[in-house]
């Protein structure tokens, strides 16, 4: 069920925004901005705000670990480029999607805020 509809990347409560589950956020700081040796704070220039690419990848690892889960107990499941590459591309394309339709729709991209704040909580 945190699958479908990528159930899993939408926040506790009802109604809310996708990308804003808490675990995508505890991922990005840990993946980019674990100390003051981390990219994301080294590359400040690359991750301000957070990538289209980098939040695709968190998706794709928080989706390889509900996997490992799935079945009840833990099995390990490899994290391979042609188990995911799909599954990436799909949380890339959703991503970029999102923000062309708010172009397109309001002049403005309506993840650019969520993705700055992503930057500014992990830093």
């Amino acid at each position: 069920m945190l699958k479908t509809d990528a159930a899993f990347s939408y926040g506790d409560g009802e109604h809310t925004l996708p990308y804003r589950h808490r675990i995508i956020q505890q991922a990005i700081n840990v993946i980019w901005f674990n100390d003051r040796s981390s990219d994301g704070v080294i590359f400040s220039n690359v991750f301000n705000p957070m990538p289209y690419e980098a939040i695709a990848l968190v998706l794709v690892v928080i989706e390889c670990c509900i996997d490992e889960w799935s079945n009840g107990s833990w099995t390990k499941i490899p994290f391979t480029y042609e188990s995911y590459q799909e599954i990436y591309c799909h949380h890339l394309n959703a991503l970029k999607g999102l923000s062309d339709q708010g172009l397109e729709l309001r002049s403005c991209d309506p993840l650019r805020q969520l993705r700055s704040e992503m930057f500014n909580r992990g830093r």
